[in-house]
Parts: C-alpha cells; structure tokens; sequence
C-alpha cells in the first residue's frame, strides 16, 4: 500500500510539472510582445492570433479556473484534476487539491500538502524552453497554424485554430486552441503528442479584472505550520 502511494505521489508530481510547464509557455505566449514577421500560413488564423495576443497583453493580471486532463485512448489512461491560476506577467500560480506551484524571481516553490512539504528549486527557462523569446518564437514563427473550424460550448461560438511545429523532433505534432470570438480569450487547448497522450486544458470562469497583488505570487512559509522546506537551489 505505501508502494502504491509513492507511485502516486510521484506520479501527480511528474504528471503536475508537465503541466505547469506546458501551461506557463502557453499562457506567457499570449503575454509575450515583440517585433517580427510572422509566417504567413493562413491569414485567418493570423487575424484570430494576433487578436488573442493582443487581448492578454491589454491585461495586468487574471485568475482562471483550469481542468487539466491526460488521456490516451490506446493504452487506456485517463487522469484528471482540477485547479486555480494566476499570471501577473512572468508570475505564476497555480492552487490545486494536492499541490501548490508559485514561480517568481526565478524560483519555483512546489508546496505537497499531504506531506505538508515544499521544495524551492531554480526556475530555469533556458532549461525548460520557456522563456519569452522562446515563446515568442513558438507563436511568431516557430509553427505552421491554420484555421480548423468552429465551435459551440455552453452556448457561446469559438474559433479553432491548429499549429503544428516546423520542428520534426518536437514531442508535439499539433497543439488546437479554442479561441472565443466574442472577448478572444482562450477556452481550451490541447497538445497532441506523438506518444498518443492528449494533454487538454480548459479554462473557465477567467477573471481578467483580478487584480493580483505581488504578495500573491510568494509562498508564506509562516502561514504553513511546521511545513518541511527543501531547498535544492544551487546557491541556497
């Protein structure tokens, strides 16, 4: 039984990091600005980009609800939880059941609760490939992009927008965003990777009105009573 619950703690915390990951370089994609010619592919999909980029670049910060899904029909998976995040520029939270991950002024605090333990490690994006420029990159000309359809959820219409990457080593061969035609926000977007998993995220009720403090962003450690912190910082 112990056995079984290390696997699963490793498991979620293996499964927790891909999503923050994944997560933060989508979401600074939307933030990132710069100057560059994007491909030219389909000039519709340009249009609703361009539109999406420019709404989150219009706002300081925002909270969302986020679901987050692993499923892989052939082999059978299917792992689901769900969460609260907020991005104020290169800040980042994220608040779920088992976990809570901060990234702020280089650092990642990864909060157990169960184990009531956090680890502090280096945030290092040249590493995890997402930084700005990288993400910059990946929206501006890293990747073919077309429109793919429409779509109705809870009533409201979406855009459909595939990119796949010009990168032939690339874990992913297309990554769909479901864009809102009314407010350009993003409601869902899901990785297909060549490994048949699907990482699907939906986002609802988001809060562009926020309003996020800096205090936000910075795990207390005086609000965790007899919380255990591991440093694995280098320089610590």
């Amino acid at each position: 039984m112990n056995e079984q619950k290390e696997y699963t703690r490793l498991f979620n915390k293996k499964m927790m990091k891909k999503f923050m990951y994944v997560l933060v370089m989508l979401m600074m994609m939307m933030f990132a600005e710069g100057k560059g010619v994007m491909a030219q592919y389909d000039a519709k999909a340009k249009k609703i980009l361009d539109a999406m980029s420019t709404k989150y670049q219009s706002i300081p910060s925002f909270s969302a609800n986020i679901t987050y899904t692993l499923e892989n029909k052939e082999d059978d998976i299917y792992e689901s939880f769900e969460g609260e995040i907020g991005i104020k520029g290169e800040k980042f939270r994220l608040v779920a059941i088992e976990q809570e991950i901060i990234i702020n002024d280089g650092n990642v605090w990864t909060y157990l609760v169960d184990e009531n333990e956090v680890n502090i490690d280096t945030y290092d994006p040249e590493e995890d490939d997402v930084t700005p420029s990288n993400i910059y990159n990946l929206y501006k000309s890293g990747y073919k992009y077309m429109l793919f359809g429409e779509k109705t959820i809870d009533g409201e219409n979406y855009d459909i927008v595939d990119m796949s990457p010009e990168d032939k080593e690339s874990d992913y061969f297309r990554i769909r965003l479901v864009i809102s035609k009314n407010n350009k926000v993003l409601r869902r977007f899901t990785l297909f990777a060549k490994s048949g998993n699907h990482y699907i995220y939906d986002i609802t009720e988001f809060n562009s009105k926020a309003n996020l403090p800096d205090s936000y962003f910075v795990f207390d450690i005086n609000k965790h009573k007899d919380v255990e912190v591991i440093d694995l910082r280098i320089d610590n």
